[in-house]
């Protein structure tokens, strides 16, 4: 190894303890999300058929979260773990990969835009495989950059490693399949063979493991095909399906960079003025418009998908910010945009920090204030045995964290005219958890305020009261 790679290689260490220092202030103590309880349950039991987690199952990424919670104690931490070590690794592989490809100044840049990064941070800190996403995507997506015209050992350990890495994320197929047949453009038939072989052998290894606990692999395909059918926009409400994951894209692209979000562009037009850089801006353009499309494509309900361009993103900006600064003549102007940027890169670090943003430490703090004081209510205020919990979004937090309590599970809008909830005669009140699902405007809903804007929603029920949904609403009716 050369003096030089070692020297990145330490860069890249110290890059990747800074960050997780950060990140180990902030991490959640609950569960973030309904998938998020779906991972912890797989943790304990895996069995993608019984949704365990949902399909296609991220076996590797479950696996490993089942290591960190050995470590932890506890499914949640383990889980946040995972995604704090994944996130700072982002960080760890955008200085790497910058420096070996457009030099040591972009990588540092590249590193510090990611360590700042107020979305990346936000999903370091939380129970959900999207930093996994990030890190993989960003280091596989380099190894096939790197594999574009090398020698045949490259090209085969490149399309292992994404095998592989779909084991954590099957999505990444997809993301970097075209990047996948560029980097294999212009090989023999025998090494294309090869490499594909290779990418096959490591299907194989998360795939058969996926399979066989699912119930067999046609049972596994059939899931997991339907909730890729599920999550389509293609339909009858396709317009509206597009506008609003157009929307998710461009809000998740632009908090990654938030105060820095001119310089990817400016990076781009630097590139494409070079001729060398032109060279570089294809394979990039390859590593980000497949994600894009992708996005655009399927309802992706999260604006943490856009991470899987977190690294190429990054570097986008570094060039930028990069050029900016050593365009600039004036032994003045110079160190004023450096000043600039490096204003902006706190300023990205406050958002999550200090900020009120839906992607900041405030929020996950606010999450979990919410849920620890509605868990510790309910138990003290109201008994399990004449209590049951109707929820919605939090259905899966209400059968995690209450499992002492019967839920119910009452989408809103239901198209169902009139359902009856078998709760039993002793039961006298059903919580809204969450203030979810609403209560029928002809129904008594009553209030308990906690305080800091947290309040507990109930319907109150009698003896011979009988609890029903109606087109969605949870209703009372008596004889």
């Amino acid at each position: 190894m050369s003096q030089v790679m070692r020297s990145l290689l330490a860069g890249a260490v110290v890059v990747f303890v800074i960050a997780l220092a950060l990140r180990a202030v902030f991490a959640s103590e609950y569960l973030w999300a309904w998938d998020s309880v779906l991972y912890a349950r797989a943790i304990a039991d895996f069995d993608v058929a019984s949704g365990r987690p949902h399909p296609p199952g991220y076996v590797f990424y479950i696996l490993l979260a089942r290591a960190a919670t050995l470590f932890t104690g506890e499914a949640n931490a383990g889980l946040v773990l995972v995604s704090m070590i994944a996130g700072a690794a982002t960080c760890a592989a955008g200085f790497l990969i910058g420096a070996r490809i457009f030099g040591a100044a972009v990588g540092v840049l590249a590193a510090a835009i990611l360590i700042a990064d107020p979305l990346l941070w936000h999903y370091s800190e939380v129970a959900y495989p999207y930093t996994v996403l990030a890190v993989l995507s960003g280091s596989v997506g380099a190894l096939l950059w790197r594999s574009r015209g090398g020698g045949a050992g490259r090209a085969l350990a490149a399309s292992l490693a994404l095998g592989l890495a779909a084991g954590f994320r099957q999505d990444l197929l997809l993301l970097l399949g075209p990047m996948w047949v560029w980097a294999l453009a212009g090989r023999s038939p025998a090494a294309i063979l090869g490499s594909a072989a290779a990418l096959a052998l490591g299907c194989v290894m998360w795939l058969a493991p996926s399979a066989w606990s699912s119930g067999g692999l046609e049972r596994y395909v059939a899931v997991t095909a339907s909730q890729v059918a599920g999550v389509s926009s293609i339909g009858g409400s396709e317009p509206q399906g597009f506008r609003e994951n157009a929307l998710m894209i461009a809000i998740g692209l632009r908090w990654q960079l938030h105060w820095l979000v001119a310089l990817a562009p400016l990076g781009a037009w630097v590139l494409l003025r070079r001729a060398d850089g032109r060279r570089a801006l294809w394979p990039l353009a390859l590593w980000m418009t497949p994600a894009v499309l992708t996005y655009l494509v399927f309802h992706i309900g999260e604006w943490a998908y856009t991470l899987s361009v977190a690294v190429p993103l990054a570097l986008l900006a570094a060039v930028g910010g990069t050029a900016l600064m050593q365009g600039a003549r004036s032994t003045i102007v110079r160190p004023a945009i450096a000043v600039a940027i490096g204003a902006a890169i706190v300023l990205n670090a406050h958002s999550f920090v200090l900020g009120t943003g839906r992607f900041s430490a405030r929020a996950i703090e606010g999450h979990d204030d919410g849920l620890a004081i509605r868990f510790a209510e309910y138990r003290a205020r109201f008994p399990a045995t004449d209590t049951v919990i109707i929820a919605e979004g939090g259905y899966q937090h209400a059968r995690y964290y209450l499992s002492e309590y019967r839920t119910f599970y009452v989408p809103s809008g239901s198209k169902v005219t009139r359902r009856t909830l078998e709760v039993g005669p002793e039961v006298r009140r059903a919580m809204l958890f969450l203030g979810e699902p609403r209560a029928h405007p002809k129904t008594k809903t009553r209030t308990v305020a906690l305080g800091n804007g947290v309040d507990i929603h109930y319907v109150p029920l009698e003896r011979r009261s009988r609890l029903v949904v109606l087109d969605g609403y949870v209703a009372v009716e008596d004889d």
